[in-house]
């Protein structure tokens, strides 16, 4: 406590300013100091192999080397999780585009086999796949810009109860949301229970006025170990979950469900500890945002919020 009074009185730090100042700390350890993702390095190497064989002409020797380290990753491994069976799956498909004239592809191919048979897996969506442009814009046709426009932040809910199901639907939903190697680190922390969802609401600033209209609330939490090994992608975490996090409060309007982002700084009261303790995060874990949400009412009162024109948000260069 001395040493904090102190540092303030050097830096000449009101109170909300050294707290900002330890928040960034904090969240700076997070970022840089977490531990990688148990499984990322499988993670990485899968997707490296299926995002060659995305590619036009590949080289006639890719991916062998990353296959190679891949089947011996996994022959460690070897337990029920999504890393596991998406690597299994694009190493499935990945031989299966490989000549078997190959000493190294014939040697990878007896390893998956035996691995496949040791410890099955889940085949999930891998390779690559085409589709004409005709069918990609009749799948495209809906009136975009008539659905963004109809979506505004809104500050009061119903109370209707929501379904466990509408809720999943709705992040299953938002899970298309793309991330840097397809590492989706994002995790969507909400409950059902009233007393919980009146806790996360009021750990939150900003939403005073109208914390108790929300019915709901959750909270987009990002895992900053799924970055952990790359220096140079110290803020990626957020921008992937930001991505996600505009996917989610697009499918909820989708489902005829209302919603409110709410940005999450952890300097009020504690707030940071706080939302920890409730949710029990793991220290690499960190909540970007919170997001109230319910039914629509029968008339929806919202702000209108100006957006700056296009030539204030564009440079040519």
């Amino acid at each position: 406590m001395i040493k904090h009074i102190i540092v303030k009185k050097y830096l000449k730090l009101n109170d909300f300013q050294f707290e900002k100042l330890l928040m960034m700390r904090r969240e700076s350890h997070r970022a840089l100091f977490s531990e990688p993702n148990s499984h990322l390095n499988v993670l990485l190497l899968s997707h490296s192999i299926e995002k060659g064989m995305s590619l036009d002409n590949p080289k006639v020797s890719f991916g062998e080397e990353k296959a190679e380290e891949l089947i011996g990753c996994l022959e460690i491994i070897k337990e029920d999780c999504f890393e596991y069976d998406v690597a299994m799956s694009i190493l499935d498909e990945y031989l299966k585009t490989r000549s078997y004239k190959n000493a190294t592809i014939v040697g990878i191919s007896k390893r998956f086999n035996k691995l496949k048979k040791e410890h099955p897996y889940k085949k999930l969506p891998a390779g690559i796949d085409y589709i004409s442009h005709d069918d990609l814009m009749n799948n495209a046709k809906i009136d975009l810009v008539g659905f963004l426009n109809s979506r505004h932040d809104i500050r009061k809910t119903t109370n209707t109860t929501i379904k466990d199901s509408e809720i999943r639907k709705a992040i299953k939903i938002a899970s298309s949301a793309p991330s840097a190697c397809n590492r989706q680190p994002w995790k969507v922390f909400y409950s059902l229970q009233e007393k919980k969802n009146r806790q996360l609401g009021s750990i939150v600033s900003g939403n005073k006025a109208f914390a108790n209209d929300m019915k709901y609330y959750c909270a987009i939490v990002v895992d900053h170990s799924y970055f952990a090994n790359r220096v140079d992608e110290f803020r990626q975490a957020y921008l992937n979950a930001g991505i996600f996090l505009a996917y989610f409060v697009l499918a909820l309007h989708s489902l005829d469900i209302g919603s409110c982002i709410m940005q999450f700084t952890g300097l009020v009261e504690g707030a940071d500890k706080k939302a920890r303790d409730l949710l029990k995060l793991k220290e690499s874990e960190q909540v970007m945002a919170v997001v109230g949400f319910g039914k629509y009412p029968k008339k929806i009162k919202f702000s209108k919020a100006a957006r700056r024109s296009v030539e204030d948000i564009t440079s040519k260069y």
